[in-house]
């Protein structure tokens, strides 16, 4: 707890400081950004500091309750995006979404699961990490995804500021905009996959393989659907908000251009399930691949952004990432599975 929290209060820090500087030279003074920024970063810090007593519960047997309270969170985080878009709280949204992770995260952190689980046993002495353990055991996977994690966020979380730094904001806000709803859509869906991840990863300790393939193939069709459908639906909202001819609709990009943003959305959430059973088998992630996919990815995504706005970031997510980064991937995948 103390470790996180250091880390969620030196990210504050660096968020705001970098957030405010971008956005105060970016010409959006009319649009009342600072105190979204910083209760989304305040919300997000939050939840990061607190987030060792969520794991340690998933870990002490109760991974059932934590991923249905995160299918909870991304559907009511869902719900609230649209309700506070709906009714014109405009980057307000974001923050009414960090604030339902928050309470989320906050009820499993110290309810009363976490009260009676976590509490230490007297006379207890707590547990020391050796060095020798950290270096043989979680160093390896953890220097791995976290290369991994640098490199996916820089391929599929900086879009819109491809996009701000070399155009004005009026182009950019509509895909800011767009890419919320989007991330709301796709957390949904993702959530949906890892409820199911720890019953994959029982049957592939209990060796029934076969099982743990159903069931992976299953929670594929169904999160890849939910996803496809979001997307879909996203698309046919923009195109009914043209409809009542308020001018909502150019608060979003357009729908061609959001289905264009799914066949990316949807590579990426093939990506997340490969990675999930690769980690299921209690095998390192297949980081090689990752990293040249995802880099290619976000070089891709730069220069669409810097040389043909919305339409080229948009265009250059969605093609490296369907035709490079999950390609390379489910080679690395399949390979792993032939072993």
């Amino acid at each position: 707890m103390r470790w996180f929290s250091a880390v969620a209060g030196l990210y504050a820090i660096a968020a705001i400081g970098v957030g405010w500087k971008v956005l105060s030279g970016s010409g959006v003074s009319h649009i009342d950004w600072r105190m979204p920024l910083l209760l989304t970063i305040g919300l997000s810090a939050f939840s990061l500091a607190i987030s060792p007593r969520v794991y340690v519960l998933e870990g002490a047997g109760e991974r059932d309750f934590v991923y249905r309270m995160l299918l909870f969170q991304a559907v009511v985080g869902s719900l609230t995006m649209w309700a506070a878009l709906w009714f014109g709280f405009k980057l307000w949204a974001i923050a009414a979404v960090f604030s339902i992770g928050a309470l989320f995260h906050f009820a499993m952190a110290f309810g009363a699961r976490a009260r009676r689980l976590l509490a230490p046993a007297a006379g207890a002495q707590p547990a020391v990490l050796s060095r020798q353990t950290w270096l043989s055991h979680i160093g390896p996977l953890q220097w791995r995804m976290a290369a991994i994690s640098v490199a996916h966020y820089l391929a599929s979380q900086l879009l819109y500021l491809y996009v701000l730094n070399y155009h004005p904001a009026e182009q950019a806000a509509p895909l800011g905009m767009t890419l919320q709803v989007a991330v709301a859509v796709q957390a949904l869906a993702l959530a949906w996959a890892q409820t199911k991840f720890p019953l994959i990863s029982q049957h592939q300790t209990a060796g029934r393989r076969e099982s743990a393939g159903t069931l992976w193939r299953q929670t594929t069709l169904v999160s890849s659907g939910l996803l496809a459908l979001g997307i879909v639906g996203l698309a046919c909202g923009v195109i009914a908000l043209g409809w009542l001819e308020r001018g909502w609709e150019k608060r979003f990009v357009t729908a061609p251009l959001i289905l264009m943003l799914g066949v990316g959305y949807v590579a990426n959430h093939w990506l997340a399930l490969q990675s999930f059973y690769v980690l299921s088998r209690g095998a390192k992630p297949l980081v090689v691949a990752s990293l040249l996919g995802l880099l290619s990815t976000a070089v891709a995504v730069w220069w669409g952004g810097k040389t043909f706005s919305v339409p080229g970031v948009i265009f250059a997510y969605s093609l490296s990432m369907a035709c490079v980064t999950l390609p390379l991937h489910t080679w690395a995948y399949f390979k792993f599975r032939a072993q």
